[in-house]
């Protein structure tokens, strides 16, 4: 995108506007242009736009301690919403939101079968009359699902990830790695509000003996994934379904006995990426809480600031991270904006320029 021209600037001006107002409902037009630093008569323009486009509305006078009485803004709830598929263990949870996250309706229906159809059943009662901005599926692995709405399908970890940052604050998340213990193992780091897909962390190599399911010996996969609990209840001829893995007594003790491989990972982990927190997710992240607990005693024997944590197993917080994703990625498009950080397109582009310039005419 070239962010010269008029058109992109004022489209990029847009996206501000809409996120200030996400975080600060009732600001004014004059707020705005403070905070935003793009003038009164561009401010004023975008404004206008937004809400003859019904994404913005104006909520009435509001009175400040000093000076007159402002024409508070706020996002228009009604304008539209985002729909989200999360794919748990043997289910499926579709909702729909409105632009403030907050959900509207929830269905759930097993992942068996043709869950295309059942999925786009689902579109289609959420969506009846109404103006939908975008699909968002948090789902592990591929699919192909086609809607006359935009889609996006990422992995389940980008939604926890989300969510811990709503729980506790980007700010607070620092330096974060998003390890998922699944049947596969992989990573997210998150560092200074960006995030860096790491697919093939679950290969490095801590304790020979076992083999991923790629024939790595040795590897965090060998010994913390689903793929992992099953090769052992094979060995053990134990008969259990993947709900109960972690669940079964003997296979809990085989984690408990290799937990000095994860704390190995994790310490090689928070050295070579610089992270100081490392929060587990995925099906194994279900441990009980005294394993993360023997985790980070290991850390403090070696002198590791790093710290161990698991995130909501229930999935709950997953798919309140979906739907800020949803929101993110569709309504309020924060790559974009996030893209620009460096960049001081607001206060030098083009738009701007014109809109001072009309200042100075006036």
């Amino acid at each position: 995108m070239n962010f010269s021209r008029p058109d992109n600037a004022r489209y990029i001006n847009r996206l501000k506007v809409l996120s200030a107002l996400r975080k600060n409902d009732g600001m004014g037009r004059v707020d705005l242009s403070r905070k935003l630093g793009i003038n009164k008569v561009s401010i004023s323009e975008i404004v206008d736009s937004l809400i003859k486009d019904r994404l913005v509305k104006e909520k009435g006078k509001v009175f400040r301690s000093q000076g007159r009485p402002t024409i508070g803004l706020g996002l228009d709830e009604e304008c539209g919403i985002i729909i989200v598929f999360s794919f748990q263990k043997e289910n499926v949870i579709g909702v729909s939101g409105d632009i403030r996250g907050r959900i509207l309706r929830m269905e759930m229906f097993s992942s068996d079968g043709d869950i295309e159809e059942k999925m786009a059943s689902s579109v289609s009662r959420m969506a009846s009359g109404k103006r939908v901005f975008g699909i968002y599926i948090s789902k592990d692995g591929d699919m192909d699902f086609h809607s006359r709405y935009p889609v996006v399908i990422r992995r389940r970890i980008f939604s926890q990830a989300r969510s811990e940052k709503e729980l506790i604050g980007n700010g607070e998340l620092g330096r974060t790695l998003f390890l998922e213990l699944s049947d596969e193992v992989s990573g997210l780091l998150t560092r200074d509000g960006n995030e860096l897909v790491l697919p093939n962390i679950g290969h490095m190599r801590i304790k020979r003996g076992r083999f991923c399911k790629m024939g790595h010996e040795g590897c965090l996969e060998a010994y913390f994934s689903t793929y992992a609990l099953k090769g052992k209840a094979q060995e053990l001829s134990l008969t259990v379904s993947e709900k109960e893995l972690m669940k079964e007594k003997h296979l809990l003790a085989f984690l408990y006995e290799n937990l000095r491989v994860l704390s190995s990972a994790s310490l090689t982990l928070s050295e070579v990426l610089d992270v100081n927190h490392i929060v587990l997710t995925g099906d194994i992240s279900s441990m009980p809480d005294k394993f993360i607990e023997e985790i980070n005693g290991m850390l403090d024997e070696n002198g590791a600031e790093v710290r161990i944590r698991k995130c909501d197993p229930t999935g709950k917080g997953e798919l309140g991270g979906a739907v800020d994703s949803a929101l993110d990625w569709f309504f309020f498009q924060t790559r974009i904006i996030d893209a620009l950080s460096p960049l001081s397109v607001l206060s030098m582009g083009t738009e701007d320029k014109e809109g001072k310039k009309k200042d100075q005419e006036e």
